[in-house]
C-alpha cells in the first residue's frame, strides 16, 4: 500500500539554505515542506508499505539518516501517516476557511461597515483568523453561525 507520512522535526544546530537543500538532496530530492526554519523543519515522504508501522519506521529512519548526514541528530516532534489515497484527497481541501472582512460581515447582515465593526467589537463575535493590514478577516461560516443566533434571540424577544 503506498503511504504518506510527514514528519515535523528540530535540530540543535541552525539550519540554513545550503544544509536544508543538503538534506533534501540527501533524502532523494524530498523537499522540505511547509514549515522550515533554522532550528528544523517538516517533510513529507510518499512510500510504499504493508503497515502503517512499516511506513513509520521507515520514513522516521530515512529523515534520520538524511538529517543526521546533513544538519545534525533530528527531535521528531509530530509524526502524522496516512494512506496516499487519503492524503491526496486532503490535498484538495483549501487550508484555510473562506474568510471575509467587514464589507462582506455588513453584506450578509443587510447594515452598514460601520455596524459590521461595531459587531465585531462585542465579546461574544468570532475572532478573527487573521490579521491583514486592511483589516481583520473572520470565519465567514463562524460569522454566518453568530447572525443565525442573533436573529434568532431577536425572534425570541419579539414573540414573547
Amino acid at each position: 500500500m503506498n503511504w504518506f507520512v510527514e514528519i515535523e522535526f528540530e535540530v540543535a544546530a541552525a539550519m540554513n539554505d545550503e544544509t536544508a537543500f543538503a538534506f533534501s538532496a540527501e533524502l532523494g530530492g524530498v523537499p522540505l515542506g511547509r514549515r522550515r526554519d533554522s532550528l528544523g523543519g517538516e517533510v513529507g515522504i510518499s512510500l510504499f508499505a504493508d503497515s502503517i508501522q512499516e511506513a513509520i519506521d521507515s520514513a522516521t529512519s530515512r529523515v534520520g539518516a538524511a538529517a543526521i548526514a546533513t544538519i545534525g541528530v533530528p527531535a521528531f516532534l509530530r509524526i502524522d501517516a496516512m494512506t496516499q489515497e487519503i492524503f491526496e484527497r486532503e490535498s484538495d481541501q483549501p487550508a484555510f476557511p473562506d474568510v471575509i472582512g467587514y464589507a462582506e460581515i455588513a453584506r450578509l447582515a443587510g447594515v452598514t461597515r460601520q455596524t459590521a465593526r461595531e459587531y465585531a467589537k462585542g465579546s461574544a463575535f468570532p475572532q478573527p483568523v487573521i490579521e491583514t493590514a486592511q483589516g481583520p478577516l473572520y470565519a465567514k461560516s463562524a460569522v454566518e453561525a453568530w447572525l443565525e443566533k442573533r436573529v434568532s434571540r431577536r425572534r425570541e424577544r419579539l414573540s414573547a
